[in-house]
């Protein structure tokens, strides 16, 4: 039964590993695209002097917004240069202890070994648990990883949240989509959103 647990962890340290990836692949599929699917919208507004004024405005107005907004957080984190330190995740010391044991560059001269050492050291930096989880699970160091199933199961559902927000983007559909036509109505969406 305990060999079934175990299964099921790494299971779910391959799926988190692979939505995370996924989103990361996708971001960065979206920046690419970003600046190829504004030149279309552009280019489609050229055919349509008036819509294109009205559509400059009420971007420009919101673009001032978001500029106020953003000065506004900027003031707020200046005046409270207190930051308090996030306090380390429950045993995320003793798991980092455990793995620089068996991992560290001055002990160890393995290149892998010390990747992960790297990696589990970022996590340790960063207060990152699933990371740390997922290295000790490569390492095969015994935690009781079924403590943890919940929290890897919540990552990974965030992870898929934010892929489903990614894919509802303009700019997603916009790149995914291979008709001509469709991709023009997926621009003409885009800018009736706007200038409403």
């Amino acid at each position: 039964m305990e060999h079934l647990k175990n299964l099921e962890i790494k299971r779910l340290f391959k799926e988190l590993e692979f939505v995370e990836l996924d989103y990361i692949y996708q971001s960065e599929l979206i920046e690419v695209s970003n600046n190829a699917f504004f030149e279309k919208v552009d280019s489609f507004l050229e055919n349509f002097p008036e819509l294109k004024i009205i559509f400059e405005e009420k971007t420009q107005r919101n673009v001032e917004v978001k500029t106020d907004v953003s000065v506004i957080e900027l003031i707020d984190v200046e005046e409270n240069e207190d930051v308090t330190v996030m306090p380390k995740e429950p045993g995320l010391k003793q798991m980092f202890r455990k793995v620089v044991k068996s991992t560290h560059p001055d002990k160890i001269t393995n290149h892998k070994l010390n990747r992960l050492y790297l990696t589990a050291n970022q996590a340790y930096e960063n207060n990152n648990l699933p990371v740390m989880l997922q290295v000790c699970s490569e390492l095969e160091i015994d935690i009781n990883y079924g403590e943890y199933f919940d929290m890897i199961s919540d990552r990974i559902k965030q992870f898929n949240a934010k892929m489903t927000f990614l894919k509802n983007t303009y700019t997603y559909k916009w790149m995914k989509e291979d008709n001509i036509e469709n991709k023009n109505k997926i621009l003409l969406d885009f800018i009736k959103t706007k200038v409403r």
